[in-house]
């Protein structure tokens, strides 16, 4: 595969809305790629996935809840009635997504939009539903051949994930069946950036983790999948969970597997 052709596809986390709302949330990261030395992205390399659209019917109701709060409590502080509908929405998502029956919904939206062997970029929540695709995939078989350009991923960056934390922390035994190819654990890329200041990664709304980061949590758990860990300043509070779409470490991960051969 022409190294400059490979598809990246990107998943995003959490999220205010419904499609209409996160369409181009990838442009930032997007355009710092482009402006990389002999990096070409193509408009027909990308695929924006979207999934918003299948949560949001099911927190239509947390989102009618936090309208009452707001204008029965708030009704003098438009703001602050507005800040917690948003807030109740994006909880919402994680609420979601921890019911295995919406959660497999959201799956199948997702790999419906991803091409294979992709360049996978995944955010926030949109990290752990990347996670589980990979997960199932290998289990399924779909890692055993030798050929690589014939996996479901080519490679996974991830960034501001939960994955670390008690509730998404995923203990699988998919490395004992062997079920992929004995290249796999040394070929296969993931690489995981978070700032300890993000909420989202510490699981802690003042930031700075004080729980183990993905390289500690599944060394022992998924060592196949040979995830490393790289910390990256992108702000403080929920400022550092919305900057990595912008930050030049991001970037240039990204860009490396774009034009790494096969």
């Amino acid at each position: 595969m022409n190294q400059q052709k490979r598809p990246v596809s990107f998943i995003h986390g959490i999220q205010i809305g419904g499609d209409a709302n996160v369409t181009g949330y990838s442009k930032r990261l997007q355009g710092g790629i482009r402006t990389r030395d002999k990096v070409t992205l193509a408009d027909d390399q990308i695929h924006e996935t979207l999934w918003a659209d299948v949560s949001e019917a099911v927190t239509e109701k947390y989102e009618k809840l936090a309208k009452l709060i707001g204008d029965a409590l708030l009704a003098r502080i438009p703001l602050a009635g507005n800040g917690l509908k948003a807030a109740v929405d994006l909880l919402g998502d994680v609420v979601v997504y921890r019911n295995s029956e919406h959660a497999k919904k959201i799956r199948k939206r997702v790999r419906e939009q991803l091409p294979q062997n992709s360049v996978v970029v995944a955010h926030s929540l949109g990290s752990v539903i990347a996670f589980d695709i990979l997960q199932e995939d290998i289990e399924d078989g779909k890692y055993k051949s030798a050929d690589r350009n014939t996996w479901p991923f080519h490679s996974l960056i991830t960034f501001g994930s939960p994955l670390n934390l008690k509730m998404f922390f995923r203990d699988n035994d998919s490395h004992r069946n062997k079920n992929f190819s004995k290249d796999f654990g040394a070929w296969f890329y993931w690489y995981n950036l978070s700032d300890r200041h993000d909420p989202i990664v510490s699981g802690n709304v003042l930031g700075i983790s004080k729980t183990p980061m993905l390289e500690q949590r599944y060394q022992d758990h998924a060592p196949h999948l040979n995830v490393k860990d790289g910390f990256i300043n992108t702000g403080y509070h929920i400022s550092a969970h919305m900057n990595y779409w912008s930050h030049p470490i991001v970037t240039a991960r990204v860009a490396s597997q774009i034009t790494r051969d096969n």
